[in-house]
């Protein structure tokens, strides 16, 4: 089935999201389980036909022993190879009765007690492989089981059918293969342990593409488990200390921010002090709001706080003070900048540098192009999606630290303020990846982490509830109106995100309008669309969004996804048009990329196009009357696009 739209993203897990799993998960577990059924009958098939049922009998030490005893077979000295196999065979057709022993007692005798029937190599082998498969098809069936039930069954699930089947493992080897029955309980702790090992292994597992954060398994994927980041990794928050802070926007951005603040788990009030810099008055003192708890291993524990500062002067220099207040000490001062007024920007005041890219990574260049980034003195960050690459797992989390880690170090230090984000959502921001497999963390209450530690909006002026952040925004910056939108990973490109934009394009008419998003409705490329496809293609966005941006008059679409560089004419309608929507991409701030050899069909569209998979990030300097676009590589003399102007004028705000 197909994943399920809400009007209204919930992560409260308690039905609707459970209902959103992925086609291709169940699908994927349907063909696995067929697969493994295929490979069992063949297997038994060919047992079958070379072996039958045959089975060399043959007599147990003990068994022998005690048929000598009651003068059932001849002793050892008198056994000849001629009369071998005809006394097995008379032992064979023993029936059960009743005897004496010397002392007169009665002893049972039972044919089970006397005949073992010995398998040969081969006949062992094949039985080895009928129970790996059955094992292999009870662990799929218990998974696929508990995707009815959540995620939190999964594991209990799969570790049910680990144990079972191992021991019933030793038990057909027990009875069928003739064990000594001593060794009983050492199989009996290997199964254990064979059973146990595995789920503690992986337990948490996580698959992602950054360097420093786990094991690499293919080309550009590296696998971790709280078992492997217990002994190898650093504590992401030590417990007394300020691991992060960052800021986030919500709808007015000239005169609010989310300050974002991680500490370890030892630090559980602060209070966060912003001083205007430019007029000396009292400082705006607010206590740390403690989110909601997100459980994480002991090397991801944290405490994470957000506060909303508002009603702030636009375009000042604050100071930022985050105090400990259970020890009185400073753990952290910085500055922060607020963004003009769309009255400041027309006044020609001022200008907004706004850099914006997608797809970060520091597997390549994303730590070269962040030092070129400080160059540009950069006011706000657009990201859109494929942010930290985590697959919406929150047993990722260290991706986030990661990629906070390089900005603070490398941009916020250099800069010696902290630049606000804004992110749209990717498909490895909430666990949709490039097969379409639906990573069953999104349905965790605390949703997946781009929504726990980013919030994005408000609700009702307040900070709101991890369950009441939707996937799409929208951000007032100076003279323009930036939508963060879905490109169908949770919300369908019409229906509630698309009635949500017309309300507010109605809302803000005076704004020149920006679209951020991941998947690229102009790719520079096409791929398989196995591999790059999303759950609605770009053909559905091209139906449903291109007239809209057309209708309204959008001044730009910043796309991403494919990880190769492009820019459009300005077009509508497809065609070249004055006043049309330039289409900009299509991400790869530091990501591995492939090569493009089968461009897109829409080559008469792109006024710059290359498609070798070139690392970049662009920078785009608002001003009243026009947007400069600077497309920047990571080598310092180089750019791939300088100086392209657009005039805004040329864009009727009226319609």
């Amino acid at each position: 089935m197909g994943i399920h739209h809400l009007t209204t993203p919930s992560w409260s897990g308690q039905g609707e999201y459970r209902l959103a799993f992925y086609e291709g998960q169940t699908y994927g577990l349907e063909n696995t389980i067929f697969f493994l059924f295929f490979i069992l009958i063949v297997i038994y098939m060919i047992k079958k036909l070379f072996f039958g049922d045959k089975m060399k009998p043959q007599i147990s030490r003990e068994s022998f022993n005690r048929l000598v005893q009651f003068q059932r077979i001849l002793p050892i000295q008198q056994q000849t190879p001629a009369n071998d196999e005809e006394q097995i065979k008379q032992s064979d057709d023993l029936t059960d009765e009743r005897s004496s022993d010397s002392n007169g007692n009665d002893f049972p005798f039972y044919k089970k007690d006397f005949i073992i029937k010995k398998y040969s190599f081969c006949q062992k082998l094949f039985n080895f492989f009928i129970l790996l498969f059955m094992w292999s098809l009870g662990a799929c069936m218990a998974y696929l089981f508990s995707l009815s039930s959540g995620f939190g069954q999964v594991e209990l699930g799969s570790s049910i059918i680990c144990c079972l089947m191992m021991f019933t493992i030793i038990l057909y080897f027990t009875y069928q293969i003739g064990i000594k029955s001593y060794f009983l309980l050492i199989f009996a702790l290997l199964a254990v342990a064979i059973s146990v090992f595995p789920l503690i292994f992986f337990q948490d597992i996580c698959v992602c593409s950054n360097k420093d954060s786990g094991y690499l398994i293919n080309d550009n994927m590296y696998l971790s488990t709280s078992f492997t980041r217990r002994i190898s990794f650093k504590k992401a928050c030590p417990e007394e200390e300020l691991c992060h802070l960052y800021a986030t926007l919500p709808e007015n951005t000239n005169n609010s921010v989310f300050i974002n603040i991680h500490t370890g788990i030892a630090i559980n009030q602060i209070m966060i002090q912003l001083q205007d810099l430019e007029v000396k008055s009292d400082p705006i003192i607010q206590s740390g709001q403690i989110n909601s708890s997100i459980d994480l291993d002991s090397n991801g524990e944290r405490n994470t706080f957000t506060n909303l500062f508002q009603n702030l002067q636009p375009n000042r220099l604050y100071l930022i003070k985050v105090i400990n207040q259970e020890k009185q000490s400073v753990l952290k001062v910085t500055k922060y900048k607020t963004l003009p007024t769309k009255e400041q920007i027309q006044a020609q005041q001022f200008q907004v540098n706004v850099a914006f890219g997608g797809d970060w990574s520091n597997q390549k260049y994303g730590n070269l192009l962040n030092l070129r980034l400080v160059d540009t003195q950069p006011d706000i960050i657009l990201f859109g999606g494929n942010i930290a690459q985590d697959n919406g797992m929150k047993n990722c989390y260290h991706q986030w630290d990661i990629f906070l880690n390089n900005f603070e170090t490398q941009i916020f230090q250099a800069l010696d303020r902290v630049v606000p984000f804004i992110f749209s959502i990717g498909n490895r921001d909430i666990g949709l990846n490039s097969l379409k497999n639906y990573n069953l963390t999104i349905i965790d209450e605390t949703g997946p982490l781009i929504f726990s530690w980013f919030p994005q909006n408000t609700l009702n002026n307040q900070i709101p509830p991890i369950s009441s952040r939707p996937s799409y925004h929208y951000h007032l910056i100076g003279n323009i109106i930036i939508f963060a939108l879905d490109s169908g990973y949770i919300m369908n490109y019409d229906g509630a995100q698309l009635e949500w934009m017309k309300n507010i394009v109605n809302q803000y008419k005076d704004y020149y309008k920006v679209a951020l998003y991941h998947y690229p409705i102009f790719p520079a490329c096409l791929f398989d669309d196995k591999k790059w496809d999303s759950p609605n293609s770009s053909a559905v966005g091209e139906n449903i969004w291109i007239p809209f941006f057309d209708q309204f008059n959008f001044v730009a679409a910043i796309e991403n996804h494919t990880k190769q560089f492009k820019r459009t004419y300005p077009i509508k309608n497809k065609t070249k048009a004055q006043g049309g929507t330039i289409y900009l991409g299509d991400g790869n701030w530091g990501s591995v990329s492939e090569d493009c050899f089968k461009s897109s069909n829409n080559q008469q569209i792109f006024e710059k196009l290359i498609t070798t998979g070139i690392q970049h990030f662009w920078v785009a300097r608002v001003s009243s009357d026009k947007i400069i676009y600077d497309a920047l590589s990571k080598d310092p003399k180089y750019y791939l696009d300088k100086d392209y102007i657009q005039n805004l004028p040329q864009y009727n705000l009226k319609q």
